[in-house]
């Protein structure tokens, strides 16, 4: 019964407090501030509201935009593209390949046979040596190798300037149209399409040859790779060469398929950018903007001022019907004490503002609400004082018990939780029958065993604290071979050790002499040394157990078991009270909380022994400050060495 009272008056008393506070602070906030201040508050964090739904509104409207969920005016063009953001609609023009030469022979340090008959033909003509040029031409062809596609085109372009030049133009139109035929529409020569040109030349040297219908036949041919956007032009190139054919064919009608087509290719130049650099939302291109749904990849491009009518719309359908907010595209010159930017998707305009139009719609619900906020809390004030006042009056009766009963318990229960769901949890695996390996069934095995022997051991301490308590501790000591006690109890404590990081260290001297102990207590605590070290000295490396023979304080023979670390080290304020009971560290000191009973039990254990526990200087250490170095130190008597 008494501790259900307990409970609920140390909660009471802190939430007393803390309610207390809060109300005094709450009413002395409201008495120092009018309704105006309180209503402008009010306003601006519902005006905080309205503008995340409305940028989550504009959101939205991206995504419906993009996938053609929302109508729009004027001339929205849909687009569609790839994961990898190339275009696929409208359909860009391509880039182009250059012709190269690709021998499928080994590289060759000099030009091949055919590259110098070219060399040599093009000086022939530069000197109108036509007929030595043709001559080189012809020697060329057939010294061509497979893969020099460059050199191949150079020489039937300069072989179609040499028979024009020889005025044998019919020649030279089908050596141009056998290249036309032999090449691919968007293969590029020195940087120039190739295509365009042959279109160009052909339609030239039938003119030259008075054939004006194959030279019509040869324009349309360029004309139709224009218009279906198969040349690598720019776009205001395809634009200009396009209308000169369209007046030359007189193919005007044409003319809006062309606009439309350069409009297409100009979209697509714009978009390829933002595409391949994976943009998301909205993009400006030029004075349109684009919407980009990457999931479905889909968009549609439009004017900014359809976007702009478009949002002022949704706005408008967001705000509340009250009246108080509006939406404007400009704060505007007057002032405005909450006035919100939105922070729209990029790419949208971004020039809009939430601003409070009707100020009266928070004023006068702020003057009432401070009347009825002042009263109830004046009533809240006094209640949780008279509240408090008993909760502190039946906490001090109890606090000094409750604190040592409290960190009793709960340093026990720490103790013993650990090893206790170690078991659980191997435990479950084993009936579950989640492990099979009969090497993983033995290290399960091995690990319950641990700690099993480990919740023995902190149970053994709780006992022997009650009989300390009762002065009824005593041990039994018998001749014991200290090297043999200690060696299974180091293996059986590696693995913890080794999954707090640290390395076991184990140095015992050989041929020590028998000690009259008890073996269960001593065993007991230099376990506790080797869990206090596990629990501190996690910064450092290693952990030490030395058995060596010593002296004593006035030179008598003694056996000291030392556990050393690297760890943090004992504070000074802490090595004259570290080996009392109850006495557990706390984090402000740099310690970790346990029990209180392993350094106290380590005491009494050795000075039921006639021995010593205390606290030195590690080996080759000036000072303490490089890790805690705990001695047992145990008489030898003569019989001891005659054993």
């Amino acid at each position: 019964m008494s501790s259900r009272r307990r409970v609920p008056l140390s909660r009471l008393w802190g939430l007393s407090l803390l309610a207390a506070s809060l109300a005094l602070l709450g009413a002395t906030w409201f008495l120092s501030s009018d309704p105006g201040v309180s209503a402008q508050v009010q306003a601006l964090q519902d005006a905080r509201t309205l503008a995340d739904q409305l940028e989550e509104e504009s959101a939205r409207l991206v995504r419906r935009v993009a996938t053609g969920q929302v109508p729009l005016s004027g001339r929205p063009v849909k687009i569609r593209f790839d994961d990898a953001g190339e275009l696929l609609q409208p359909r860009p023009l391509p880039v182009g390949a250059e012709l190269e030469d690709r021998l499928l022979v080994p590289d060759q340090p000099r030009p091949t046979t055919a590259a110098l008959a070219l060399r040599e033909a093009q000086d022939h003509s530069q000197n109108e040596e036509w007929e030595l040029a043709l001559e080189d031409v012809a020697r060329g062809e057939r010294a061509i190798l497979e893969g020099e596609d460059a050199t191949y085109a150079r020489l039937m372009l300069e072989k179609a300037q040499v028979l024009e030049a020889l005025s044998r133009p019919r020649e030279s139109a089908r050596v141009l149209e056998a290249l036309r035929t032999r090449t691919q529409v968007d293969d590029l020569l020195d940087g120039r399409p190739l295509h365009f040109l042959l279109g160009r030349r052909i339609a030239a040297a039938w003119e030259q040859a008075n054939s004006p219908g194959p030279a019509k036949a040869a324009l349309g041919v360029l004309l139709e790779q224009m218009l279906s956007g198969q040349l690598p032009l720019a776009p205001n190139r395809l634009g200009f060469e396009g209308r000169l054919l369209l007046q030359t064919l007189e193919r005007t009608e044409l003319a809006d398929q062309l606009e439309a087509v350069v409009a297409g290719v100009q979209l697509a130049e714009d978009l390829r950018a933002p595409l391949r650099s994976r943009a998301l939302g909205v993009v400006t291109v030029g004075e349109r903007v684009a919407f980009l749904d990457r999931s479905s990849g889909v968009g549609m491009v439009t004017d900014e001022y359809v976007v702009e009518q478009l949002l002022r719309e949704r706005f408008v359908e967001a705000l509340p019907p009250s009246g108080a907010f509006q939406v404007r595209s400009s704060r505007g010159g007057e002032d405005r004490s909450v006035a919100l930017r939105l922070s729209l998707p990029p790419g949208l305009p971004d020039d809009w503002w939430l601003v409070l139009a009707d100020p009266n719609a928070y004023t006068e619900p702020a003057a009432r609400r401070r009347a009825l906020l002042l009263t109830g809390m004046f009533a809240i004030v006094a209640a949780l004082g008279l509240v408090g006042f008993w909760g502190a009056r039946a906490l001090r009766r109890r606090a000094e018990l409750e604190q040592i009963r409290s960190d009793f318990i709960a340093g026990v229960s720490h103790e013993l939780r650990t090893p206790a769901a170690s078991l659980a949890l191997l435990a479950g695996n084993l009936i579950d029958g989640r492990v099979q390996d009969p090497e993983r069934l033995r290290q399960y095995y091995a690990a319950m065993q641990r700690d099993a022997v480990r919740l023995q051991r902190l149970v053994a301490d709780v006992l022997d604290v009650s009989r300390l308590e009762r002065g009824s501790f005593k041990v039994d000591p018998v001749p014991t071979d200290v090297a043999e006690l200690l060696r299974p109890l180091a293996e059986d404590q590696r693995p913890r050790l080794a999954d707090a990081g640290l390395e076991l260290m184990v140095e015992i001297e050989e041929d020590l002499p028998e000690v009259t102990l008890d073996p269960a207590a001593t065993e007991r605590a230099v376990a506790n040394l080797l869990e206090n070290a596990r629990k501190y000295a996690s910064e450092g490396k290693w952990v030490r157990l030395s058995v060596a023979l010593g002296r004593g304080p006035k030179g008598e023979d003694e056996l000291h078991v030392e556990v050393s670390d690297q760890g943090p080290g004992v504070p000074e304020a802490w090595r004259e009270r570290i080996f009392e009971a109850y006495e557990r560290g706390r984090a402000e000191d740099g310690l970790k909380a346990g029990a209180g009973l392993g350094l106290a039990l380590v005491r009494q254990t050795m000075l039921a022994h006639g021995g010593r526990a205390e606290l030195v200087a590690p080996s080759g250490e000036q000072g303490l400050t490089g890790g805690a170095c705990f001695r047992l130190a145990f008489p030898v008597s003569l019989n001891d060495k005659d054993r």
